[in-house]
């Protein structure tokens, strides 16, 4: 992994070699690891393949790493594909599916991104329902949580939501859980349980 992320993607180590001796009555072993470097991969072409109506191929690529000409780093690649789902989810494109493939030239030591993108209907929320709040009223949630049924699903507001309604205090335990209703509707259930209060006079 160490290596991988230095631009050394099909570093490996061969088979360890063991030597046995004794000293002094102790049994020791030596282990002998032989690393095999390979090539180093820089980048040299970024192309994206499937649909991309909602950002701009320009829009994707400022915001991809690495970029073309340098050091092949698989995980900027993870990093950046997780950033642009986070990025479609706070437009409610939350089905949003983004596939990486690396075309390798080992010879000349450079390695093309294929990036698959597949957009899914904008979700909106339909219903929002409450479970677990015997005490707490229906006004808390509603004040810490901003997201309301109709509104395009947000995945950021709904992380913040969540945290929010943690912070209150009063539950020890906060789950939002979206549930399909159609391909452009979930539902959302918040999951609750609320901390035992005892109160003294």
């Amino acid at each position: 992994h160490f290596y991988q992320n230095h631009g050394y993607y099909f570093a490996y180590f061969k088979s360890p070699d063991f030597e046995f001796s004794e000293e002094k009555g102790i049994e020791w072993i030596t282990i002998f690891l032989e690393m095999v470097e390979g090539r180093q991969f820089f980048v040299s072409q970024i192309e994206i393949r499937g649909e991309n109506k909602v950002f701009s191929e320009s829009e994707i690529m400022s915001q991809f790493k690495p970029s073309r000409g340098e050091l092949l780093v698989p995980d900027y690649i993870k990093d950046s594909i997780n950033f642009l789902q986070d990025e479609y989810g706070e437009r409610g494109y939350i089905h949003i599916r983004i596939k990486s493939d690396l075309d390798f030239d080992r010879e000349g030591g450079k390695v093309n991104i294929l990036l698959q993108i597949e957009e899914f209907p904008q979700v909106s929320i339909g219903k929002i329902r409450i479970e677990g709040n015997e005490l707490s009223q229906e006004r808390i949630f509603k004040h810490a949580f901003t997201l309301k049924e109709g509104d395009i699903f947000d995945i950021k507001e709904a992380r913040e939501g969540w945290r929010r309604l943690y912070n209150l205090g009063f539950f020890e335990n906060v789950e939002i859980e979206p549930i399909a209703v159609s391909s452009s509707i979930v539902d959302l259930l918040i999951k609750v349980k609320e901390i035992e209060r005892e109160g003294q006079f």
